[in-house]
């Protein structure tokens, strides 16, 4: 479902999700990979161990494909991480470095994760139409589904973190169209 939502009826070019993943966890990465993506994982041994590989592998790819330009196309990246990754390489600093390369750039993260840098460059950009800002909150019934807790009732759980998922794999997608 989350597929469906960012590629909004496009054809997407390149797809590439990336993530870490606990043993027993490979349904969630054969799903991505059945829709088309790149998957590039790696093991933890538990689950709270820090995810750096997962930041720097997506950032290298996105730094890899804003190098190689073609007019038209928008990366999609999902995450509110605007942190400057202790001096390396930011989401941030790749997404302001697509924007500067004219690429557009749709990013999609939750209301409450989404850092104050993204709505900064949503607002300096409006005019433009290079940056858009999506909330995932305004596709919940698209993203969730119910499971049911220990109570019997049931709650919305985001479909990335369903029980086999990893807790928060970053996917992007570069796309052609807009």
């Amino acid at each position: 479902r989350l597929h469906r939502v960012f590629l909004n009826g496009r054809r997407a070019e390149e797809l590439v999700c990336c993530g870490s993943t606990l043993k027993g966890q490979d349904k969630v990465w054969e799903a991505w990979e059945r829709l088309g993506y790149k998957v590039q994982k790696t093991d933890r041994a538990r689950a709270g161990d820090r995810e750096d590989f997962v930041d720097d592998n997506l950032l290298s790819q996105m730094q890899w494909t804003i190098g190689h330009p073609r007019p038209g196309r928008t990366i999609v990246l999902v995450t509110g991480d605007g942190n400057d990754n202790d001096g390396r390489a930011s989401f941030y600093s790749v997404v302001t470095r697509a924007l500067q390369s004219g690429w557009r750039v749709e990013l999609y993260t939750w209301r409450v994760a989404c850092s104050g840098r993204y709505r900064e460059l949503a607002l300096t950009y409006a005019d433009t139409g290079l940056f858009r800002l999506f909330y995932l909150d305004n596709f919940r019934d698209k993203v969730c589904f119910t499971a049911p807790d220990r109570g019997g009732g049931g709650r919305r759980v985001p479909a990335a973190a369903a029980p086999t998922s990893s807790p928060s794999p970053a996917r992007r997608h570069a796309m052609k169209g807009g």
